[in-house]
């Protein structure tokens, strides 16, 4: 049973899979592969309010590198 202020189906994925898409093919912008992942990546940790996880995590990868 789904819990008070869930969302029960597909159309809020769909619909946050299209904002990402909008918001990466605007006029004039240009994308790496790596820069679009890391983008992604972000958003998504944003998104789920876990930015200080990825920040976390991004730090170690440029330690390690």
């Amino acid at each position: 049973m789904p819990r008070p202020g869930m969302q029960l189906g597909s159309g809020v994925v769909e619909g946050g899979c299209r904002q990402f898409g909008l918001r990466f093919k605007r006029s004039g912008t240009r994308w790496s592969e790596r820069g679009a992942n890391a983008m992604l990546a972000l958003k998504s940790c944003a998104m789920n309010l876990r930015v200080p996880d990825f920040l976390d995590w991004r730090v170690n990868q440029a330690v390690a590198a």
